[in-house]
């Protein structure tokens, strides 16, 4: 206090100094007096370490190094007269003159201990052991200082302050609210089409799974709205790639392609059907139609026109539908106009509708012409003869003049073709008539 012109510990309550003296070291005079010099404020420091043992043994050792601060500061001693335990009364003349006078029963300064005798340098390497121990303590200081600091950033404004962003897919819109509300962050839905997760299920978010924002920030939660719709124009006529391109860019597969023979140009679409990706029957797409992305499209394409086999010798025709993939069988029939053993023309398709590949062709193939055997008419008279002849299809021809007689009078005597000749029908059989006798 005389050297700094104030107590080292100051406090509103006595408990507060006390814990001031428990806890903090005495501060160096110079602090609040520069022109204190060093060796002074050492000696104070090493007086009031507040461990006894690093402290001066005694006032002895205190004196001695008091006296060689003196020395080192240049400065001339003040001895300080002795002076009775008793009564003090006034000083003579000559007593005044002498810097010391002991008298009886007065105070005296023990010799120091030789074991302290240099104490000058047992102060320098305590107060370098303090020196030391000071900037370590006061780099901790300064890295608890920083860490601090640097936690309140983190946590505060930094990057431990941000949450991470969970991942809200494949739920309820409703589960993926309260798991943002859980990391302290808010929702809002917003619906999207999806082809393969169902309406009403959670697809994703914006930002995504695993980004870091600030508390309280609105993350887009998007909701399955179900696949898209497209409106697909006629299809009927157009190329197969041109449908194709159609499709595809409505996210609708084409998982069949059937051929047919029919009179369009060869890879023209016939027909389209739609199968719904939820189930259900196949939706007739031809004319154009309504699908939703993921629904599945069969084609029908033309193969161009049917081979035409009419006229061609059986061999031949087996062969040019044999190659354009058409299987085939043969029936015979009788034919007044195609010769036998040529193609008449091709039968009709089982279900009706237009050939295709691997289908079974039936050959109508020629006989000729169908013959039947002539009736025998000899004997009978001109009207039986034409009955009978006509009857089996055969026409008759006789010389006019015989309708003039009356048919009892009138006998067949010959037949041209003969009785049991082969012919087609309609055959002209020639009669020789007479007068019957």
């Amino acid at each position: 206090e005389m050297l700094a012109g104030e107590q080292p510990y100051k406090g509103e309550q006595p408990m507060q100094i006390a814990y001031q003296h428990a806890t903090d070291s005495v501060p160096r005079p110079s602090a609040k007096n520069p022109a204190v010099p060093e060796q002074l404020d050492e000696l104070v420091l090493w007086s009031t370490e507040r461990e006894p043992d690093d402290r001066p043994v005694d006032a002895g050792v205190m004196l001695q190094r008091l006296r060689e601060v003196e020395k080192e500061l240049g400065l001339a001693p003040q001895v300080a007269r002795a002076v009775s335990v008793g009564t003090v009364g006034p000083a003579t003349a000559a007593e005044s003159r002498e810097l010391t006078k002991v008298l009886p029963q007065t105070a005296t300064i023990p010799d120091a201990p030789t074991e302290d005798a240099d104490n000058a340098t047992r102060l320098r390497a305590k107060t370098r052991r303090r020196t030391a121990r000071g900037i370590w303590l006061l780099l901790l200081v300064l890295v608890l200082a920083g860490g601090s600091v640097t936690a309140g950033w983190y946590f505060g404004s930094g990057p431990g302050s941000l949450v991470e962003v969970p991942d809200v897919s494949q739920r309820s819109y409703a589960d993926a609210e309260a798991l943002l509300a859980q990391n302290q962050l808010l929702a809002q839905s917003q619906d999207v089409n999806d082809r393969e997760i169902p309406a009403g299920t959670t697809v994703g978010s914006d930002p995504t799974a695993g980004s870091r924002l600030d508390k309280d920030t609105v993350v887009t939660v998007f909701v399955s709205a179900g696949p898209a719709t497209h409106q697909i124009p006629e299809l009927q006529g157009k190329s197969l790639d041109e449908v194709k391109g159609i499709l595809g860019n409505a996210y609708v597969e084409v998982s069949n392609v059937t051929e047919e023979f029919a009179n369009s140009a060869p890879g023209t679409v016939l027909s389209a059907s739609i199968t719904p990706r939820s189930g259900g029957d196949a939706i007739d797409c031809t004319a154009g139609c309504t699908i939703y992305e993921g629904d599945a499209a069969s084609l029908t394409t033309s193969l161009g026109s049917m081979p035409d086999v009419s006229g061609l010798k059986t061999a031949d025709a087996e062969g040019k539908l044999q190659s354009v993939g058409l299987k085939t069988t043969t029936s015979e029939e009788y034919s007044d106009s195609v010769a036998s053993g040529v193609v008449i023309a091709i039968g009709d398709r089982d279900g009706g509708g237009n050939w295709r590949p691997g289908d079974t062709v039936t050959l109508r193939v020629s006989k000729g012409p169908q013959l039947f055997e002539v009736p025998n008419v000899v004997g009978m008279t001109r009207d039986e003869a034409k009955s009978t002849l006509s009857a089996a299809g055969f026409r008759v021809e006789y010389l006019p003049s015989w309708d003039l007689f009356p048919n009892n009078l009138t006998k067949v005597q010959s037949q041209d073709p003969s009785a049991e000749s082969m012919v087609v029908k309609g055959t002209r059989v020639n009669l020789v008539l007479n007068v019957s006798a």
